[in-house]
């Protein structure tokens, strides 16, 4: 089990959909494809939203904001 494995498992048992960052997100699925360009350290688990674009974003929260 690697870093990618655990963050996964953990994401998937505690109902969470991938990660958000200041800005950015990414599903579970693509754990950090910003290849650890970006401070991925920051980020924080987060819940996946459709916004008016039909474009994904991730917030901490299961409520859009």
């Amino acid at each position: 089990m690697n870093i990618s494995d655990i963050v996964r498992k953990y994401l998937t048992d505690n109902g969470f959909d991938g990660l958000c960052g200041d800005g950015c997100g990414c599903h579970m699925d693509d754990i950090c494809p910003c290849g650890g360009e970006g401070n991925f350290l920051e980020c924080v688990p987060g819940h996946e939203h459709i916004n008016e674009n039909g474009d994904s974003i991730f917030t901490p929260t299961k409520e859009e904001k």
